[in-house]
């Protein structure tokens, strides 16, 4: 219907009074405590291994928040179970989704349930490839040199060259 406007989600009457500036601020704290009433508000619930979908009917009839949520993204819950007496919204919400695969948000009078996103994977891979270094040290008339210490460089690594074999430095 045009120019309809939706209920709103703390409906509270208000007196409005154009221009006059002492009403600002009675007008702000009503709405901030309108507010902060409904998070703070306290919910009791007592579930032993029920679907997350019963324990989120339960806090949306507790708290009036409404629950945004796919069937896709529930079908990855974990059954729940909770025992707690006169709890916030946000303590109640955080013992149900401490060992579920999904994420919460409260937004609005919204709860918006999404996927967790993947925790980030750490591999120890080098920072430098590893190479193999052949060769033969040779003076300057192109004869071996049995004993020259090879050392590569910013290290301690190393070894020494040997007339028979090729120079293979040692890790």
């Amino acid at each position: 219907m045009p120019g309809h406007l939706p209920a709103p989600l703390f409906p509270l009457r208000v007196k409005t009074v154009i221009n006059n500036e002492t009403d600002h601020p009675v007008v702000t704290v009503v709405f901030m405590q309108a507010a902060n009433a409904a998070f703070s508000q306290q919910i009791t619930i007592h579930v032993e291994n029920a679907s997350l979908r019963s324990v989120l009917s339960t806090i949306k009839k507790q708290s009036g928040y409404r629950v945004l949520y796919s069937t896709e993204v529930l079908e990855r819950s974990v059954p729940v179970t909770l025992q707690l007496k006169n709890a916030t919204l946000e303590q109640v919400l955080a013992q149900t989704f401490v060992l579920q695969p999904l994420t919460y948000k409260v937004e609005n009078g919204t709860i918006l349930i999404g996927v967790k996103p993947p925790a980030p994977v750490f591999t120890e891979t080098p920072l430098l490839k590893e190479i193999v270094v052949k060769g033969t040290v040779t003076s300057d008339k192109g004869e071996p040199i049995p004993g020259a210490a090879i050392i590569e460089k910013g290290t301690q690594n190393g070894t020494a060259t040997d007339v028979k074999r090729p120079v293979y430095p040692s890790a």
